[in-house]
């Protein structure tokens, strides 16, 4: 970290603020550090938590389920001992990671979407879970067909389960309706998308703010594609500003269906917003959400 004296002279050489901005700047920057309290990011798991008592809850539809399933002929007889291995081993690795409760939550959900007719889709590594299977997330038996549960849960990595459902976009408002229900109006939110300047859209930018022709623009753009190096040769005054622009968030949206379900309250925690409908949206985007560990 550079001092109060090294920044000045830093300023200084630059050559941009006077005195008195350099100043100024360095104060108010100084002010908002004061002002910022101390914090720690909380990354633990937040698992929407519908039941006092989910290891147990989820233990007994398991094996409800997989006695109803032998005694109708749905799983094969002859894998009994191959069965009862995975559910073991599938249990206690959501035992370790205290994922028991987002699979009761998931699969309340697929029973919600089942009995309002609503289509469910199922895919990625969830299909891996014979107990997915069993409580109604997935129709894939995994130890049938021999998909791989350590590619969705393994104890050994501590990683947030994700399932992945498709459902018609004329009933994401149904389902999350239900959720939010479920949960609690301040537990729940949308989640914010922001949209970003690409290479191109950065190109246009820079060309619009210079006052330059579309044309050269296009010249550039189409000049960039095919190589970048000798582009930021031939157009210095264009390219000096394309690396502090692109990337740069120019306009805010709402993911298309994406929402987050919290068990800890989510506007003094991860922050929201709301949208010109007045709807809640969270503060951060699907990255950062994922990186603090809420289920979305």
């Amino acid at each position: 970290m550079k001092s109060y004296g090294e920044l000045y002279e830093a300023f200084k050489q630059q050559g941009v603020l006077d005195d008195q901005q350099i100043t100024k700047a360095l104060e108010m920057t100084n002010i908002l550090s004061s002002s910022v309290s101390e914090f720690e990011l909380d990354y633990s798991f937040k698992y929407p938590q519908i039941y006092d008592d989910p290891n147990g809850e989820f233990k007994q539809r398991v094996i409800k389920s997989f006695n109803e399933k032998i005694k109708n002929g749905v799983l094969d007889k002859d894998l009994r001992s191959e069965y009862v291995d995975r559910i073991k081993e599938e249990f206690d690795a959501y035992r370790i990671l205290n994922a028991s409760a987002y699979m009761l939550f998931v699969a309340d959900i697929y029973k919600w979407c089942d009995e309002n007719d609503i289509g469910v889709g199922t895919r990625g590594s969830v299909t891996g879970s014979f107990l997915a299977f069993l409580v109604g997330i997935t129709e894939i038996d995994s130890v049938k067909f021999g998909t791989v549960f350590s590619r969705f849960v393994n104890s050994d990595r501590i990683s947030l389960p994700d399932v992945d459902m498709d459902v018609p976009p004329k009933d994401r408002e149904r389902i999350y309706n239900y959720i939010r229900e479920q949960m609690g109006a301040d537990n729940t939110s949308k989640i914010i998308a922001f949209g970003t300047t690409k290479d191109k859209g950065t190109i246009d930018e820079i060309v619009r703010a210079l006052g330059l022709s579309l044309s050269l623009g296009k010249d550039i753009k189409d000049s960039f594609e095919t190589d970048e190096d000798i582009t930021r040769e031939k157009y210095p005054d264009v390219m000096y500003y394309f690396d502090g622009i692109r990337d740069v968030i120019v306009s805010k949206s709402e993911h298309p269906a994406g929402i987050v379900a919290s068990p800890i309250t989510l506007s003094d925690n991860l922050g929201v917003m709301r949208t010109t409908n007045n709807e809640i949206i969270s503060s951060c985007d699907m990255q950062d959400i994922d990186a603090l560990n809420y289920v979305k």
